[in-house]
């Protein structure tokens, strides 16, 4: 078995109109590392320092969905240029020709293996995912009404599995979360509260 994208990885590497080009994307504190793409199971990247170069990475994917009657998904497909202009020309082609896949300036926000990225490194995106997740957690626990140990059990089951990965990049402040720590403690609070009140009910007087 291989992977897809495994395969497009290596024909970029080998295709021999990238022999004088070396398409890829160096980083200023290691030069010798260029990446040219990375992917998971059917998701692809490509990254290029030029509008040439990525027009010819384009062609060659280009060319390897035709060998294998692949299509490009052009809704799904997101293509961002750092120097982006408004009514910007350096589109690339549908698989089919018929369509175009116009460039979007570096801010706009995508989601990429669970995680919204931006190319300006902006994560507000990110931090508004986060914090709904924590808004829609709270507001269905109160409807609830769920004791004490199941929102801590909610929380460690559901809620920071989902919130990981946002957590580990993303760029959150001490202050939101101390502004979830609150909307927690609120909510851990009222469900003291209740449990108490129920205990209460069952206690009969004595005569």
């Amino acid at each position: 078995m291989f992977c897809i994208t495994d395969v497009l990885h290596e024909g970029i590497r080998c295709n021999p109109l990238f022999e004088r080009a070396r398409p890829g994307y160096t980083f200023h504190n290691d030069l010798d590392l260029r990446i040219a793409s990375c992917g998971y199971a059917d998701d692809l990247l490509t990254f290029a320092e030029s509008w040439e170069d990525e027009w010819m990475m384009h062609q060659w994917i280009l060319d390897f969905c035709h060998v294998h009657a692949f299509k490009i998904n052009v809704n799904k497909c997101r293509y961002f240029i750092s120097n982006w202009k408004e009514n910007d020309p350096r589109w690339l082609p549908s698989v089919d020709g018929k369509s175009k896949i116009f460039p979007q300036p570096p801010s706009t926000p995508f989601r990429y293996l669970g995680l919204w990225l931006s190319m300006s490194l902006d994560w507000c995106k990110q931090i508004e995912v986060l914090n709904k997740y924590v808004m829609d957690w709270r507001w269905k626990a109160y409807v609830a009404k769920v004791d004490a140990a199941q929102l801590k059990t909610s929380v460690i089951d559901y809620l920071l599995p989902k919130m990981d990965i946002g957590l580990l990049h993303a760029n959150v402040t001490a202050k939101m979360c101390g502004s979830w720590l609150c909307y927690s403690h609120d909510l851990r609070a009222s469900a003291d509260e209740q449990c108490s009140l129920r205990e209460s009910s069952c206690i009969l007087p004595l005569s």
